[in-house]
């Protein structure tokens, strides 16, 4: 009767049902809209369950969560291992795109009792099918290689799917060809991995012992959904759920990456390297959407709040301004030597960037031309931020001062002292009353820049302190941590 039940299904509910075999315990809507590949519309989903409801074939939970009857469960688990075995050794995956047999972001319980219950049987269907382990082993490295010669967008859950057998089957991954791969929701805490290849891979949702490369840079998305790092050797990593798991992994460039920026609507993702590359990604998907190119490396970008500019500066003394959607760009903007930071007042009119020796230029968004410079100073301006009333700009100096500029003439209101070495970045608290100062020698400070006043300080153990504020948070906040 079980059988005839899920024969009448349509692909859709016949799929969520499978999902919540693998997941084992009820699952939230956004979750299972989440896992799903290829991702359906939110009103076929919603029909699709309200239509396994009426079948008896689901049960509710609190908060808009589902899952299955314990035979249910037992019934959709043995029938997906059928199905894969099946794929597997004629060479022709199609659900095991669809379904994953284990998830990275699982709990632990979860994922212990999915490779005891989906993976092993598994394992034994293909030693009954293909022979000894041997066998089964050199059967599977033809699988990654067939979806190798497909777009990673189609990909889904195979190639994951594959290497977890794998490890599984032989405890490591050294020497696997894994590049040209999208690796989804891949479990790979303690597994070795040497002499093994990434290049071109796309990696989401996976959990490793360990980064890759040393970061150079960081930065959060507005709501601080994402976080984004870049590395010494080009690699770009792309962090969800407030930093806690790991959504992409790229080898955006191939020198290092000091240039990262969110667009406002945390759809897309800038990246610039010392390689002289611009490149704009996806966030969702990993996609690159454009390339563009300069003749010395980047170092800085910026979108304006709105999202329609991006700017970026760098090595060779030059500001351009480019069109996300278009990947042209629109203005090039002359600049006193390097181009050490930039930043978009508020209201995206006014882009201010800091220089060698010549204080802090502002440029008009909208005509594209100077507005201001200001008076020369002995020092670097490693970082300048906007207040968030956008009346005044505050810059860090390799001098270990920290300048008060107004923003309408470029007057310098305060020149703050009190670091011991380079001051390496700058941020305002919301209500724009106080200012954040980490210094090269691991001091935190918080000044009132109205009355020129300092407020606190804080020590930090070894190396320099170099972070933003989070979303939210003031600087009195992360001093009082």
């Amino acid at each position: 009767m079980l059988r005839q039940q899920v024969g009448r299904l349509s692909p859709l509910e016949h799929l969520l049902l499978t999902w919540l075999a693998v997941l084992r315990e009820r699952t939230t809507l956004h979750t299972l809209s989440q896992v799903l590949h290829p991702r359906v519309l939110r009103a076929q989903l919603l029909e699709a369950l309200e239509a396994l409801s009426r079948r008896s074939l689901l049960e509710r939970g609190q908060q808009a969560s589902f899952g299955l009857q314990s035979v249910v469960m037992e019934y959709l688990t043995d029938e997906l291992g059928e199905q894969f075995s099946k794929e597997i050794v004629l060479g022709n995956p199609q659900h095991l795109r669809q379904v994953a047999l284990s998830q990275a972001q699982a709990k632990d319980y979860v994922r212990e009792i999915q490779v005891r219950l989906l993976v092993q049987p598994l394992l034994e269907r293909l030693r009954a099918e293909l022979g000894a382990n041997a066998q089964v082993e050199a059967h599977l490295p033809g699988l990654l290689a067939q979806f190798r010669a497909e777009h990673t967008a189609t990909q889904g859950y195979g190639p994951a799917n594959v290497i977890t057998l794998l490890i599984a089957l032989r405890g490591h991954l050294r020497g696997l060809d894994l590049s040209r791969l999208s690796l989804r929701g891949a479990y790979l805490q303690g597994v070795q991995m040497q002499d093994a290849s990434l290049s071109g891979a796309l990696l989401q949702e996976c959990v490793f012992t360990e980064t890759f490369d040393a970061i150079i840079a960081v930065v959060t998305s507005l709501t601080g959904q994402y976080w984004a790092a870049g590395s010494k050797r080009g690699e770009v990593r792309v962090w969800r759920e407030g930093g806690q798991i790991l959504h992409l992994a790229r080898q955006a460039h191939t020198d290092q990456t000091y240039g990262l920026a969110f667009s406002p609507d945390e759809r897309m993702l800038a990246s610039g390297s010392l390689d002289g590359s611009v490149k704009l990604w996806d966030v969702e998907t990993g996609t690159l959407l454009w390339s563009g190119w300069q003749t010395q490396g980047t170092v800085w970008l910026a979108f304006a709040p709105d999202g329609s500019l991006l700017a970026n500066g760098g090595l060779e003394g030059t500001v351009r301004l480019w069109d996300p959607k278009l990947g042209t760009t629109l203005q090039e903007l002359p600049h006193p030597g390097m181009v050490f930071s930039l930043a978009w007042s508020p209201d995206g009119h006014l882009l201010a960037s800091g220089t060698l020796l010549q204080g802090v230029l502002l440029w008009d968004g909208a005509a594209r031309s100077g507005r201001w410079v200001s008076r020369q100073l002995p020092t670097r301006l490693r970082r300048v931020a906007w207040s968030p009333d956008g009346t005044r700009l505050v810059g860090g100096g390799d001098d270990g001062h920290v300048y008060v500029w107004d923003a309408a003439d470029g007057t310098l209101l305060q020149r703050l002292a009190g670091h011991q070495g380079a001051v390496n970045s700058v941020a305002w608290s919301p209500d724009g009353l106080r200012g954040c100062q980490p210094g090269q020698r691991g001091t935190l400070r918080v000044e009132c820049p109205q009355r020129g006043a300092h407020l606190h300080s804080a020590g930090a153990d070894g190396g320099g302190l170099c972070r933003r504020l989070a979303p939210g948070r003031t600087a009195a906040d992360h001093w009082r941590q």
